[in-house]
């Protein structure tokens, strides 16, 4: 279950998305999430768009990863939301998705969430916990982090506002996609926050989107090699190139044969 876009978008879960994008078509929200699953989990296949590496659906992905386990305590759901930040929990991004999920009448899992950054134990226990998430508790896991995605501080919701602040009212699926990459990417806030490339470069008419999209990806192409964003930095380019393509191509709607056509880069 949740692994196709049928299973995933009905229709209250498709408003949330179409409230904040204004896209309504679930080829065209599946084609931005297929661009970004390319540079998350290396996938190049349509059908595994909302599939994990362990061939289950990446809504309920929860790992303790090995190299930032300490830092971020462990890595849940569609956008990498985490239970801890910088070693702190609590700081992490799960939390408010917790916080949202059980509002909305899931079970408290933010009791659980905290000291997965030390206790390796309680992170396994906490990851069978949202593996096993099943019926209207999965329903609700799923909805609640589309939510987040489209609320404010959420990775789309901060795009959508950023683009509307830089002249954009109205984008093209294509600068969604880009820029929500960016900002999962190289984060929200500090030296490479996409938001702030966008605040100090806007346009004096929507009609400038296409010249306003090649200068964010050509300072995305550079940015996304810096720090720790990518590694090796040849990824970072190449993520940039993905889009850039897209522009060249004319496919600002982001049909499924365009789209299949530029993630065949290889990861390093």
């Amino acid at each position: 279950m949740y692994t196709t876009p049928q299973q995933i978008f009905i229709t209250k879960n498709r408003q949330v998305l179409t409230k904040c994008t204004g896209i309504k078509s679930i080829d065209t929200i599946t084609a931005i999430f297929f661009l970004l699953s390319k540079p998350e989990h290396n996938n190049q296949s349509w059908e595994k768009t909302f599939i994990s590496s362990d061939g289950k659906s990446v809504f309920f992905y929860a790992e303790r990863l090995k190299y930032d386990g300490p830092q971020r305590g462990v890595t849940v759901g569609l956008a990498g939301f985490t239970t801890a930040n910088s070693g702190k929990d609590a700081w992490g991004d799960f939390h408010p998705l917790a916080t949202r999920y059980k509002r909305m009448g899931g079970v408290d899992l933010t009791r659980l969430a905290r000291g997965l950054t030390t206790n390796t134990k309680k992170a396994s226990e906490f990851c069978r916990k949202i593996h096993r998430l099943k019926g209207k508790d999965a329903d609700r896991f799923v909805r609640a982090q589309l939510k987040c995605l489209c609320r404010p501080g959420g990775y789309i919701y901060e795009a959508m506002d950023a683009l509307k602040n830089a002249g954009i009212p109205s984008p093209t699926p294509l600068t969604i996609a880009a820029v929500v990459d960016t900002m999962i990417n190289q984060g929200i806030g500090g030296k490479w926050c996409p938001k702030k490339w966008l605040e100090q470069n806007p346009v004096t008419s929507p009609k400038r989107e296409s010249a306003l999209l090649r200068d964010f990806l050509r300072w995305k192409r550079v940015s996304a090699t810096k720090n720790h964003h990518n590694s090796p930095p040849s990824n970072g380019e190449e993520r940039s190139d993905m889009f850039l393509e897209l522009l060249d191509m004319g496919s600002t709607g982001l049909d499924r044969a365009a789209c299949e056509r530029v993630v065949t880069w290889k990861m390093l």
